[in-house]
């Protein structure tokens, strides 16, 4: 698929409510020449309890994305079981 026309794709299936498709398709960005973060070690958090494990919050977009999602982490360790 095209890149550009994947990203519209994904858009359009996140704004219409089809989050789980979405979230697929959203993961083409990693597949995009210049995309500036790399995988980094270890599995990606799958939503399972950390049960005593560390999740490690990066941020891959701009830095208005990281101020806007930074109040997410307490929410999301209350709910990991954290």
């Amino acid at each position: 698929m095209i890149p550009f026309c994947s990203a519209i794709d994904t858009l359009a299936l996140l704004m219409t409510g089809d989050w789980a498709q979405g979230w697929r398709e959203y993961e083409w960005r990693r597949r995009l020449p210049g995309f500036p973060v790399e995988r980094l070690a270890g599995p990606e958090w799958d939503g399972a309890p950390l049960a005593g494990r560390t999740l490690l919050i990066h941020a891959e977009q701009g830095l208005g994305d990281a101020i806007q999602f930074a109040r997410l982490p307490a929410p999301s360790h209350a709910t990991a079981g954290g």
